[in-house]
């Protein structure tokens, strides 16, 4: 019985450091795993979201001038006032016009008295052909001049030429002007446009009438308008393609040049797996991978190729699956095979 004893009591502490030894090797290894972070990789369904940054125009802009020269003497209006077509917006000095449509007035009178003498007599036959030929060329004459005179002191007034806004005035009440001189804007903004900036490699998956999701950030509002135009000719230094989205703006709240967020889902014909930038690596033959982590918390080398770069997305193909853990940051000093510690 004492020797039982005795083995017992020998057995049982090597029993605990054997178990102790074990305990202190696994926790060596937990403290030698790299510490890393992660990420799902996700299939590409053909539907992606993408955000671009533009700024609000106005749908058409009417470079509204005089068609004569002269001093402007009035404006009736002011930026940014609601005009409807054929509303006075501006004068000219019309003296020298009205003095000019006084004369043909006078003329044009002078000459349909001669006409109205000399009609008897070229109706007896008393007056010879020729008087009565001069009489009506003279009429014609000066009821012509007449109506450029008039039209030339209409000229001094400016119209609205459709409903609007007012835009940028150009002059004011005293300064000279001439023909075709721009003197202020009307906007049409009942509808505007939101103008982006699409790059070159996403402009194909863009189509009209597509829609759009807008944020103005100045007024706080979310609206969605539609594609209206994709331009065909790119910036040459940008190489971005100017896209306008329509959006209605019935309260006239949103004005031209006010800057927004535009959001997009569009469709494409390509396939693959969406991952984080920071989870793609380079080797020294130049090949992209990624690490995976196993299930016994391993790191594995897989190698994939990228497609193209989608928002804060890499679109890749490649060795590795949907619902694979990439690891995305902590790679730096990991080999394949090397144990990981998945932080959050």
């Amino acid at each position: 019985m004492k020797l039982k004893t005795t083995t017992i009591s020998y057995f049982i502490p090597f029993l605990l450091l054997t178990a102790g030894c074990g305990e202190h090797k696994e926790s060596v290894q937990a403290e030698t795993a790299i510490k890393v972070t992660t990420e799902i990789v996700t299939a590409y369904n053909g539907l992606i979201t993408t955000s671009y940054s533009g700024v609000v125009e106005e749908k058409n802009n009417t470079h509204l001038s005089f068609f004569s020269a002269g001093t402007i003497t009035e404006i009736l209006i002011k930026e940014g006032q609601q005009v409807k077509k054929g509303d006075l917006i501006a004068r000219l000095d019309a003296a020298s016009t009205s003095n000019a449509y006084k004369i043909a007035l006078l003329q044009e009178q002078k000459a349909q008295d001669a006409y109205n003498r000399l009609k008897p007599m070229n109706e007896n036959g008393s007056l010879p052909p020729i008087k009565m030929v001069e009489a009506e060329t003279g009429l014609n004459q000066a009821k012509a001049n007449t109506e450029i005179a008039k039209k030339n002191v209409e000229e001094n007034n400016l119209y609205a030429t459709s409903n609007g806004t007012i835009g940028k005035i150009y002059f004011t009440q005293g300064m000279n002007t001439g023909p075709g001189v721009t003197v202020l804007d009307l906007l049409e903004i009942n509808t505007v446009y939101v103008k982006i900036p699409v790059p070159e490699d996403e402009i194909s998956s863009l189509k009209q009438n597509t829609k759009a999701s807008v944020t103005i950030p100045a007024i706080s509002k979310k609206i969605i308008g539609e594609v209206k135009e994709i331009s065909v000719t790119a910036d040459l230094l940008s190489h971005s393609y100017p896209v306008k989205i329509e959006i209605n703006n019935a309260d006239l709240l949103i004005k031209p040049g006010m800057v927004c967020s535009v959001t997009i889902d569009s469709e494409s014909n390509k396939t693959g797996f969406l991952i984080s930038g920071k989870a793609l690596q380079k080797d020294i033959n130049g090949n992209q991978f990624v690490y995976v982590v196993d299930d016994k918390n391993k790191a594995n080398k897989k190698l994939v190729k990228t497609i193209s770069l989608m928002e804060n997305k890499v679109l890749v193909e490649g060795e590795i699956k949907e619902g694979d853990l990439i690891i995305v940051s902590g790679q730096e000093k990991l080999k394949p095979q090397v144990s990981v510690n998945i932080i959050q």
